[in-house]
């Protein structure tokens, strides 16, 4: 089920690259431009601050849920803290200086996709 709501995430985001002038594009440019079109954080995109809540919606007392906020300025500047019941994770990348900071054992699989979905959702579908 978790991959069916990935999957309409994606088609909606590849669905607003086809606003451009795809007709003339060979096929495999149309469907890079619709990748490059799905990430948040390519070079040149729009600053942004997101806040996500993730919660097991049959299930809203399971420990799989948690807090994604990302402050976004560029592929070189952005900060991401991560927070669920057995981890959490305050990531800053400034340039080539990167800090982190981990509490909890490991990063949880569950939370490590569903970040990954959010921020890279074409990735999600490569590993």
């Amino acid at each position: 089920m978790e991959r069916f709501s990935i999957a309409i995430m994606l088609c909606a985001l590849a669905g607003a690259s086809f606003a451009a002038d795809t007709t003339t594009m060979p096929l495999a440019d149309v469907a890079q431009h619709a990748v490059d079109q799905s990430k948040l954080t390519s070079p040149g995109s729009t600053p942004f601050h997101l806040k996500a809540e993730i919660v097991e919606t049959t299930n809203p007392n399971s420990d799989h849920k948690g807090e994604v906020e990302e402050y976004w300025v560029s592929p070189e500047k952005w900060r991401r803290t991560i927070s669920s019941p057995g981890f959490s994770q305050t990531l800053i990348v400034n340039g080539d200086q990167v800090s982190e900071e981990d509490k909890g054992d490991y990063f949880p699989w569950w939370l490590n996709d569903l970040v990954t979905a959010i921020f890279d959702p074409c990735r999600c579908w490569t590993v």
